[in-house]
């Protein structure tokens, strides 16, 4: 009767089965978790949005500056100005397409027509991540 109480083989399996499973259970959490996060489809949408949104203001923001910038100059000829404002904006356009690709998206900033004197300018935005393409033209009012 005392060899029973102090054999403890059947506890050790006992122990080990139960970690067994709760291994199973946690891995089979984590492993659930990582396909549920990566099968989200409003993962890039909303990150694509945002994106479109800031390049857009930006790139108002920058004609409007590059606007401004040659307009205030009194000494330069017309034909400078326009060259002034054009080298502006590839620029920027540069650094934005660079900025964007390090993210993975295509971006082009295209001038359709300027006409400083007027004081507005037609701007195309091409935006494309793989995911969301966004195609815009809208005209930018400056002073």
């Amino acid at each position: 009767m005392a060899d029973v109480i102090s054999n403890e083989d059947g506890q050790m399996m006992l122990l080990t089965g139960l970690l067994v499973v709760i291994g199973v259970v946690i891995y089979t959490a984590l492993l659930n978790d990582i396909i549920l996060t990566a099968n989200m489809p409003s993962t890039g949408v909303d990150i694509s949005k945002q994106d479109i949104k800031d390049l857009r203001s930006l790139t108002e923001s920058d004609i409007k500056k590059a606007a401004y910038y040659s307009n205030t100059n009194l000494s330069m000829s017309e034909n400078e100005k326009n060259n002034y404002f054009l080298t502006y904006i590839n620029s920027y356009n540069n650094t934005i397409q660079k900025m964007y690709s390090a993210r993975g998206a295509s971006v082009d900033v295209v001038l359709n027509n300027v006409t400083l004197n007027r004081a507005t300018t037609n701007i195309t935005i091409k935006y494309y991540d793989g995911k969301v393409g966004y195609d815009d033209t809208f005209i930018v009012y400056y002073p």
